[in-house]
């Protein structure tokens, strides 16, 4: 079995695709007034991304920083998701910011 750390490159990558994915759901937010107070949150997230990647960052910042990204929506196990449209719309770009924070939490694969 061998070991595989990403490497500097690897994760400008994904900081890349967190800040594509990033952009979309802020978008798709901005069109929902249910979720106007959640969006500076993810606007601040967004800045980090855009800082590191300028700026540059050592491998222990990443994995971190992935953790930081949280779910918009508090799913515990009587959760059930809004019906109504917005919500498609806004998971559909939820969860591309989610894998892309899951990839940046992971250190490596094996």
């Amino acid at each position: 079995m061998t070991e595989h750390r990403y490497t500097t490159e690897e994760r400008v990558v994904q900081l890349t695709r967190l800040a594509a994915a990033l952009r979309d759901l802020i978008a798709e937010m901005r069109t929902v007034e249910q979720l106007s107070g959640n969006i500076a949150d993810y606007e601040t997230l967004l800045g980090r991304c855009e800082t590191l990647l300028r700026n540059g960052f050592s491998p222990e910042e990443i994995p971190a920083f992935g953790r930081t990204v949280p779910d918009l929506f508090y799913r515990h196990k009587e959760w059930e998701p809004p019906r109504e449209a917005w919500f498609e719309r806004v998971e559909g770009r939820l969860r591309p910011v989610l894998d892309a924070a899951a990839r940046l939490s992971e250190i490596g694969y094996y």
